[in-house]
């Protein structure tokens, strides 16, 4: 989710394959309580994402993820895992207020599925392991999304044993040009904790080549681990086009910010964020929302709400039949 201070709104997604619901989007207000807390969420819109033609998303078709707005507030940007065991490509596509898709940037092919014998992934982004974080930078005008792990080509995914060297792209958001690819080195799995919840699952941009990043781990019975680090392209290599990453290449640094497990904070939803103006160890800005989704997540979607498509035109009656269809999910 990301936040536009003018007018108070957040756009948040929906971690969603179109299995639950249609592949969606809201606006909302997130009022603070006495005690400078989030309240429970006032949802503004319901936005149903829309595919390259122009229709809804077919279930299995997208896997969306992180989300902030364009600058202008005229819109938002949105990232895909995609679904690498089939073959179907992540992305990350611009849309209007109305779902309706801007423009597609261009992903290197590196990143692009491309399968074997028995479907067996060459060199992809790990299925569920793609770009679940993504941030606008230098006003909007630069794009940088980061894998969740390793592509397959790079490398192993998190373990107990090894971290995995995840891959950090920055796009020319006019342009579509690649601005660089570095190696982010994801931590290992945490003891008892799940090698397939974990990874980098959010991140925000500080300045052209400092970043935050969040990273979690799910421990069964226990709920999620997460810590924060700030970490910086600098003094990195460069990667761009590398068909695979070359074993001598010199990954970013990283610096531990904050730890969630010494901490009565649950880190059981932690996946958005925002960065207010500036950050926080320039004076007196702060991070937030880190944990906002978990009060999101408790809030039931209004009634009223289901029926506030944000559509280009006005549905006819097989549409509108189409859309209280859809609208059952929420129920």
């Amino acid at each position: 989710m990301d936040y536009y201070r003018p007018t108070d709104t957040y756009v948040a997604i929906s971690d969603n394959r179109g299995e639950e619901g249609p592949i969606r989007a809201y606006t909302l207000k997130v009022p603070l309580d006495r005690a400078g807390k989030p309240a429970q969420p006032h949802f503004q819109r319901l936005i149903r994402l829309r595919d390259t033609n122009g229709q809804l998303y077919a279930p299995r078709t997208a896997d969306t993820e992180s989300i902030p707005w364009t600058p202008n507030h005229h819109g938002f940007v949105y990232t895909s895992e995609g679904e690498a065991k089939v073959g179907r490509a992540g992305f990350i596509r611009q849309s209007d207020l109305h779902g309706n898709v801007v423009r597609d940037f261009p992903i290197p092919k590196a990143y692009a599925p491309r399968l074997g014998t028995a479907n067996t992934p060459v060199s992809v982004i790990r299925d569920n392991l793609g770009f679940e974080s993504m941030s606008l930078g230098q006003g909007g005008a630069t794009i940088a999304a980061l894998s969740e792990n390793a592509l397959v080509q790079d490398g192993p995914s998190a373990s107990v044993d090894s971290s995995s060297p995840a891959r950090l792209l920055k796009i020319d958001r006019a342009t579509g040009a690649n601005l660089g690819e570095f190696i982010y080195p994801v931590d290992r799995v945490a003891p008892g904790a799940l090698p397939v919840a974990t990874g980098a699952s959010e991140m925000l941009t500080v300045d052209h080549d400092t970043f935050l990043t969040l990273e979690r781990s799910l421990i069964p019975d226990k709920g999620f681990t997460a810590k924060i680090y700030q970490t910086s392209t600098t003094g990195g290599d460069n990667v761009a086009g590398a068909a695979s990453i070359p074993k001598t290449a010199t990954p970013t640094t990283k610096e531990l910010i904050f730890d969630f497990g010494p901490t009565s904070m649950s880190a059981s939803s932690i996946v958005a964020r925002q960065l207010q103006e500036s950050p926080p160890w320039h004076g007196s800005p702060t991070i937030g929302a880190w944990q906002l989704p978990s009060a999101i997540e408790r809030c039931r979607v209004p009634t009223n709400l289901r029926m506030q498509e944000v559509s280009r035109k006005k549905p006819t009656s097989g549409a509108s039949r189409q859309r209280r269809r859809e609208d059952s999910h929420f129920r």
